[in-house]
């Protein structure tokens, strides 16, 4: 309705344009949300001039970041699966559990023999294995109640952690931060890895 009052056709007073000119720059910053956002962040000194500019980096910003480095094609799909997996472990945890088989299948062998060293070399070997995975579950078989308590607590835990992060902004601004970077890093090295093995 303002912009109604002050339009140049509507009003023929000389500040008229000048008012119809400063709310129209308004509706323009304020109708957008990322431009709205920076004029917050910038204040009122910034014009809509200022936030053009800031826009048009931005967007060659992610032009830039969208784009293969100069002299460097697109990285290749099957490549990037690869080293992805690569960065992850995964490669690391299929060879141990290859290893595992074997020493287990060696260890059996020889038990069965009467030779009963490999299988106190493998259980010393292994005994992150056995702390990780047989101690809990001879604990959930023997103390059943405690494991029940055990998840009950982790639970209520959890349930506080969580409502702490959905009340706070800041944090969840942080974590958001967090991940976004990580996976910025996580997918740039993949990318090298996958260009490297060209």
């Amino acid at each position: 309705q303002e912009a109604k009052k002050c339009h140049p056709d509507v009003n023929p007073s000389k500040d008229a344009t000048e008012r119809f000119q400063a709310l129209a720059e308004a509706y323009q910053v304020l109708g957008n949300a990322d431009s709205r956002a920076r004029y917050d962040a910038a204040g009122a000194s910034a014009s809509a001039s200022d936030f053009e500019q800031q826009q048009r980096a931005q967007q060659q910003q992610q032009q830039h970041w969208q784009q293969p480095p100069p002299n460097q094609g697109p990285a290749d799909p099957f490549r990037m699966f690869q080293a992805a997996m690569e960065e992850m472990g995964i490669e690391d945890v299929k060879n141990y559990f290859t290893n595992l088989n074997r020493d287990a299948a060696v260890a059996s062998d020889a038990a069965r023999a009467g030779n009963f060293q490999p299988a106190r070399d493998f259980a010393w070997n292994y005994k992150g294995l056995f702390a990780g995975v047989i101690l809990p579950t001879i604990l959930v078989f023997r103390f059943p109640a405690l494991v029940v308590a055990s998840f009950r607590f982790l639970g209520a835990a959890a349930a506080l952690v969580g409502s702490a992060f959905l009340r706070d902004p800041n944090l969840q601004r942080l974590v958001g931060q967090w991940v976004y970077q990580s996976w910025r890093l996580f997918h740039a090295r993949v990318q090298a890895k996958a260009r490297e093995k060209k």
